[in-house]
């Protein structure tokens, strides 16, 4: 009689842990999702810096993109993106706007075209260390599903830094293609 009450409460703690488990946000701290990638036509710079870049010198780089864009009659069709990573060389710093058609690359700028793969998505609202916590997050994900990225991660920065200020209340997708 023990034994089944001991296989009953089992049953019940178990059953309460995959519950649990089974939301993103409680394991990883955000909530992820697998989704595909829309965004094909992209226009990127990038710079190498010696310090973290600073929310002017981002936005500097994208108005650029901006122009670049607009010079070349294409215009952004959604949030501006963001990667940065430290390297043996410095900090590097690319940013890509997402646009409408297909341009040509020159003087420093690059035309990608993205694949429309599969990517993971979290929803992010806060500043610089959150945002790395969130893609330290998906990463762990990744591994944890024994998937691999065949892409770097990048920020989708939906909030304009310039206007507002406050870094707790930046609103920022993070991506992570996966296969």
């Amino acid at each position: 009689m023990q034994a089944v009450q001991i296989k009953k409460c089992m049953k019940e703690l178990m059953a309460a842990y995959n519950r649990y488990v089974s939301v993103t946000k409680n394991v990883y701290e955000f909530n992820i999702e697998k989704t595909r990638f829309k965004d094909t036509f992209m226009i990127s710079n990038q710079i190498v810096l010696t310090h973290p870049p600073l929310t002017a010198e981002i936005y500097n780089q994208i108005n650029k993109l901006k122009t670049y864009a607009l010079s070349h009659k294409a215009y952004a069709i959604n949030a501006p993106m963001l990667n940065i990573e430290t390297t043996a060389t410095g900090i590097v710093v690319k940013t890509a706007l997402p646009i409408n058609k297909e341009i040509s690359s020159a003087d420093g700028f690059q035309f990608r075209f993205m694949v429309q793969g599969n990517t993971l998505v979290a929803n992010v609202i806060g500043g610089p260390a959150t945002i790395d916590r969130a893609i330290l997050q998906l990463k762990n994900y990744v591994s944890d599903n024994r998937m691999s990225s065949p892409a770097i991660p990048f920020q989708s920065l939906i909030t304009d830094r310039t206007i507002e200020l406050d870094s707790s209340k930046w609103i920022t997708k993070v991506f992570l293609p996966v296969m």
